[in-house]
């Protein structure tokens, strides 16, 4: 497959995908309740969960996550997230007695994110802005943010 700078044509999707067939793997599950032991990835991928997962388990939940993402992340391997605007928490806050109750219990406001997750050893490498410029159909844009974990020294 020719690089993307050879050229100004794209790949073809036949190229494509025997370039990434074997390398690239995706899995959808319940990350704090799975089973994964050891396993290492270049890139967890959190998008739209956050406000549930922090509804659902609380501050400890939202923690748990995120330090289990730490954990499972290849030195250098990237966390991307699309916190949800705490506006947005008071909107679903009652969908259940258990997300009323950690509704009422948040102190790790999702603001408070980028602190915490810099604390247990991420940086932010870039914030991508999303939906992009002219895609009209989503009310609350709310932007990509790539964190790195740091590699040890």
């Amino acid at each position: 497959m020719r690089a993307l700078n050879e050229s100004s044509q794209l790949p073809s999707p036949k190229d494509l995908k025997s370039f990434l067939y074997g390398k690239v793997c995706f899995r959808s599950e319940n990350f704090l309740a799975s089973k994964i032991a050891n396993e290492k990835f270049n890139v967890i991928l959190c998008l739209s969960t956050l406000k549930y997962v922090h509804l659902t388990f609380g501050d400890n939940g939202v923690k748990c996550l995120f330090l289990r993402a730490f954990a499972s992340l290849e030195d250098e391997g990237l966390f991307i997230i699309d916190p949800q605007p705490w506006k947005s928490y008071k909107k679903a806050k009652r969908a259940s007695e258990t997300t009323l109750e950690n509704f009422n219990n948040i102190k790790l406001k999702p603001d408070m994110f980028k602190e915490y997750l810099e604390q247990i050893g991420f940086k932010i490498l870039t914030t991508i802005a999303y939906p992009p410029d002219g895609a009209l159909r989503y009310k609350d844009p709310k932007p990509l943010i790539v964190y790195q974990k740091l590699g040890h020294k």
